[in-house]
């Protein structure tokens, strides 16, 4: 497997000891779905597990992986965390050279929100 799909495998299992080995040892970025940033490997990981940790059912559902070339990798994810919800995701990843993770951006559905634009929904 690569570095993405050992990402959401050890984000899953919440196997924090597993996780730092996917990311980029300098450099790592997350953008977040409001815009929040958090820069470096251990403040990414102590974040997933301070956000992960008190639910005592968590997982991702992973629908599709897809690559654009060697650097660019989208994940269509459902993030499960019960007795709260499913929350669908996007998320994309930049790789660096060596096949880590250096870039992570985080993108929310809304399901059953409500369009920024009149006639925006399809359907």
């Amino acid at each position: 497997m690569g570095a993405v799909e050992d990402y959401l495998k050890a984000l899953s299992d919440r196997d924090w000891a597993a996780l730092p080995a996917v990311f980029s040892e300098s450099g790592l970025s997350r953008s977040g779905p409001f815009a929040d940033m958090i820069e470096g490997r251990d403040a990414y990981v102590e974040f997933l597990r301070e956000v992960c940790s008190p639910f005592p059912s968590y997982r991702l559902d992973t629908h599709r992986i897809s690559r654009s070339g060697d650097r660019i990798v989208f994940a269509e994810i459902d993030e499960v965390v019960g007795g709260v919800g499913s929350f669908p995701e996007v998320l994309l990843f930049e790789l660096d050279e060596s096949g880590k993770i250096r870039y992570v951006s985080v993108f929310m559905k809304h399901p059953g929100g409500q369009p920024s634009v009149a006639a925006g929904r399809a359907g």
